[in-house]
């Protein structure tokens, strides 16, 4: 499982920067007659692309079929609070990598931000089955449950994720949450 997270930050890397680069709209500068600078966009003979950029987006032609790089669109879909769209990208992922817990923890956040939190708990659910260790997991689906008024349920699931590693940021949120429906 370390190997997929690994190749997901490897590939939010390559992405961020392939994002960044194709976001600067090449723009060069001329002098006028009168001496005033104007901008001309360099679109008329086409951008200048550094060869690793180039190179860089050849390589996201071949995400489709490489889960991790389909996880990490998601994410950044997620982030900017696309989620139908990640919610896409995520079910894909997962068709390809059934197993990748990291993968159905955020489809399950995204379902729930759209309002399908029951559909979100059964994704989340099934991610505690396929690893009961992940604590973000654990969090999500107590989280996901506590939103939806079920307190008796998400305690127990929220004590677990604080149990699996009390002293990290996820285990003192999930004991934070789960002191809060004492």
């Amino acid at each position: 499982m370390s190997s997929i997270r690994d190749r997901k930050r490897i590939y939010a890397i390559a992405a961020s920067i392939v994002v960044l680069m194709a976001s600067f709209v090449f723009i060069s500068c001329s002098k006028s007659e009168d001496g005033s600078v104007s901008r001309q966009s360099t679109r008329q003979s086409g951008p200048i692309v550094d060869p690793i950029i180039r190179d860089t987006v050849s390589q996201v032609g071949k995400l489709p079929d490489d889960p991790v790089a389909l996880a990490h669109l998601g994410d950044e879909y997620f982030e900017r609070q696309q989620f139908e769209l990640a919610i896409e990208v995520y079910q894909k992922a997962i068709e390809l990598a059934p197993d990748d817990v990291d993968t159905l923890n955020d489809l399950g956040l995204a379902l729930y931000y759209r309002g399908r939190s029951a559909e979100a708990t059964d994704i989340l659910r099934k991610g505690t089955e396929v690893d009961p260790s992940f604590q973000r997991v654990w969090l999500s689906l107590g989280f996901v449950l506590t939103a939806m008024g079920r307190n008796d349920e998400a305690r127990p699931i929220l004590e677990k994720a604080a149990a699996l590693d009390p002293a990290s940021p996820v285990g003192q949120e999930a004991k934070r949450m789960a002191d809060q429906l004492k």
